[in-house]
C-alpha cells in the first residue's frame, strides 16, 4: 500500500501532470472570460486561475529540469517569479518581452498566503490575454519533455491503458484524415486555414506538421532515453523543405535584425544552396548560388531539421563566424 501511495504521488506531482494542470487552469480561466461578463471589482477569479496555470506550467518546466516536488514546494513554492528566475537559470529560454512583463504584473498579487486583488477602475473587465500567452508560451518549452519524461520514468502502464493510448492516437488520426482526404488539388495549397501558433497557412501544413511531430517527438523519445541514436534519413529528407518556413515563423522578438545575408546549403535528397535575408521585414530565401555570401552554412538534412528544431546546435560555417551566430540565435527554440 506504502509503494501504491509513493508511486501515484509521483504521477501527480510529475512533469507532465504539472503541465496539464496548468494547461486545464488556463483553459478554464479563458473559459470565464467568455461565457461570464463580470467586472473585476466584482470577481478576480480569471486572473487567480490565469496565475495558477501560469505556475503550473514554470513548475513542470522545473521538474523537467530535474527539481523535485519537494524542493518546489520549500524553495518556490507560490512565486512566480522565483519560478521564472530559477527556470532561466535551468535553461528556460529568454522569454519574449511580453511573456516577462505578463510574470511580472500578475506576481505580487499570488502569493503565497492568498490571491491579493488587483486595484482596478469599477467598470474595468478581465484582460488575460497576455496572461494566456504567456502561460501557453511556457507550456510550449516543456510540453515535448514532460511527455518523454513521463513515459522514460512512469510509462509502465496495464495494457487496457496502452490500449486506450492508441485508440485515442488512432481517433485523433481519423479526424485529421477526414478533413484532409476530401480536399482537392486547389485547396491543398490554396485554402488558408489559421494556425494557434503561425497564423493563417495553407491547409496542407497541418499534414506537414504531422509529418514534424512524428519525426521530431519519436528523436525526442530516443533522445530520453539516454542511449546514442540518429534521425532517419528518409524523415529528414522530407522535411528538409519545411524547415526555412519554419524559420521564418520563429524568429524571437528581442532579434536583431539590422539587415544581412548569408548561405546555407543541405545535402540528401533535398538538397539545395540557399541564398536568406534576414531583416526587420522577417527572413527571406530562395534557391541559388552563395559563393558571393559572406557565410555560408553547410548542414546534412538531419542537423538542419534538428537545428532548426533546436534540439542540437549543428552546422559547419565557413567565413564570417559572427555572421553564422547571429543567423542561428536569431530564432526560438519550439
Amino acid at each position: 500500500m506504502t509503494l501504491r501511495l509513493e508511486n501515484d504521488e509521483a504521477r501527480r506531482t510529475a512533469a507532465l501532470a504539472l503541465w496539464r494542470y496548468g494547461h486545464d487552469y488556463l483553459r478554464a480561466a479563458q473559459a470565464l472570460c467568455e461565457h461570464n461578463h463580470v467586472a473585476c471589482r466584482e470577481s478576480q477569479v480569471p486572473y487567480h486561475m490565469a496565475a495558477q496555470g501560469v505556475e503550473f506550467a514554470l513548475k513542470s518546466f522545473l521538474r523537467v529540469a530535474g527539481v523535485s516536488s519537494d524542493e518546489l514546494s520549500r524553495r518556490i513554492s507560490h512565486s512566480l517569479l522565483d519560478a521564472m528566475h530559477e527556470a532561466l537559470a535551468r535553461g528556460l529560454p529568454a522569454p519574449p518581452v511580453d511573456v516577462v512583463r505578463a510574470i511580472q504584473s500578475i506576481a505580487p498579487h499570488h502569493r503565497n498566503d492568498q490571491f491579493h486583488y488587483l486595484e482596478v477602475e469599477d467598470d474595468e473587465f478581465p484582460d488575460l490575454a497576455p496572461l494566456l500567452a504567456a502561460g501557453t508560451w511556457i507550456l510550449d518549452q516543456s510540453a515535448d519533455s514532460a511527455v518523454i519524461d513521463y513515459y522514460v520514468h512512469h510509462g509502465h502502464g496495464t495494457p487496457e491503458t496502452q490500449r486506450a493510448m492508441l485508440g485515442r492516437l488512432r481517433a485523433d488520426l481519423d479526424k485529421l484524415m477526414g478533413m484532409l482526404e476530401p480536399m482537392s488539388a486547389e485547396e491543398w495549397t490554396g485554402f488558408i486555414v489559421p494556425h494557434f501558433y503561425m497564423g493563417p497557412v495553407p491547409a496542407f501544413f497541418y499534414a506537414a506538421g504531422q509529418l514534424m511531430d512524428y519525426a521530431v517527438h519519436s528523436w525526442d523519445i530516443r533522445q530520453g532515453t539516454g542511449r546514442a541514436h540518429g534521425l532517419s534519413g528518409d524523415a529528414a529528407d522530407l522535411l528538409v523543405p519545411f524547415m526555412f518556413v519554419l524559420w521564418q515563423s520563429t524568429i524571437r522578438q528581442d532579434a536583431d535584425l539590422t539587415p544581412f545575408r548569408l548561405g546555407v546549403t543541405v545535402t540528401g535528397r533535398n538538397a539545395g544552396e540557399y541564398r536568406i535575408d534576414v531583416s526587420d521585414q522577417g527572413m527571406g530565401y530562395e534557391p541559388g548560388d552563395v559563393s558571393d555570401m559572406p557565410t555560408v552554412i553547410d548542414f546534412d538534412a538531419g542537423s538542419l531539421v534538428l537545428t532548426t528544431f533546436g534540439r542540437v546546435n549543428a552546422g559547419t560555417y565557413r567565413g564570417d563566424a559572427a555572421l553564422a551566430d547571429r543567423f542561428l540565435n536569431v530564432f526560438f527554440r519550439i
